[in-house]
């Protein structure tokens, strides 16, 4: 049994996620920045999993919020945490150009997405121990790929492999790895998505679910530091485009509406 902590975990992979581990038999901390949110979902997984969950308010934005997810983590865990994952994160809530972009979505994405990240692994250390693994969620950008009106997601997410490797060397001791889920039909995903991209999403996304399946065994399984953990690789993607009529109206019809 694992101790296991996501931040960001009241929906989409977040939530994913939480449910596989639980149904894994590990012990899980979900949290969130809307506390409402935290509470009612942790009723509907308690009555499924009971007191193998817990959650709390997390704005990764916040120090003092971090402290106490890692305090409250710490305490429920004598033994300490195992896996804590970074998933928090959102885009622009506009898909459009940079001069277009309101400057507090600019502000927005770069405080939850990059600074929320910084300050999560920092406050999770602390705690850890010199044991455990710690899990950067990857996206569109961390490899230099080109994201265009969705620039300040793209550049959020940009620094992640120079963090990651700069942590390998900061700790040895600590597992530091990255998680690169691909497509996954979430809100952040979704929003504002025209009929053109929705035709690519049936080729090429997968549900909260499926990618969850594949994530957390190879979690529980990983070892050592620096390991990076991809649900698609450049040649899986290249033979579903080659395929692509088998997953024709997987998930949107011709006009982008969702197919029940």
């Amino acid at each position: 049994m694992s101790n296991v902590v996501i931040t960001g975990s009241t929906r989409g992979i977040g939530l994913a996620m939480a449910r596989k581990f639980l149904e894994l038999g590990d012990e899980v901390i979900i949290s969130s920045s809307n506390e409402e949110k935290v509470s009612s979902r942790l009723v509907e997984l308690q009555e499924e999993f009971g007191r193998n969950v817990e959650g709390i308010k997390c704005d990764v934005t916040s120090s003092i919020d971090l402290q106490k997810l890692s305090e409250f983590a710490e305490k429920r865990w004598k033994s300490g945490i195992d896996y804590f994952i970074c998933n928090a994160g959102v885009a622009n809530s506009t898909r459009t150009k940079l001069v277009d972009i309101p400057d507090r979505e600019i502000r927005r994405v770069i405080e939850i997405n990059t600074i929320g990240v910084l300050l999560s692994v920092k406050y999770a250390l602390r705690v850890m121990r010199n044991r455990g693994h710690i899990f950067i969620m990857e996206g569109l950008g961390t490899t230099g790929r080109p994201s265009p009106n969705l620039i300040p997601y793209g550049i959020s997410k940009a620094g992640f492999v120079q963090l990651e490797k700069s942590l390998v060397k900061e700790y040895p001791q600590i597992g530091i790895h990255a998680l690169s889920p691909g497509m996954v039909l979430t809100d952040l995903l979704l929003a504002n998505s025209d009929k053109r991209v929705r035709r690519i999403f049936n080729i090429l996304a997968e549900r909260p679910e499926t990618v969850a399946d594949f994530l957390v065994p190879r979690i529980k399984r990983i070892k050592g530091t620096g390991k990076r953990i991809k649900f698609m690789s450049k040649f899986g993607a290249s033979i579903r485009f080659m395929t692509a009529w088998r997953y024709k109206n997987r998930f949107f019809d011709e006009k982008g509406n969702p197919v029940d």
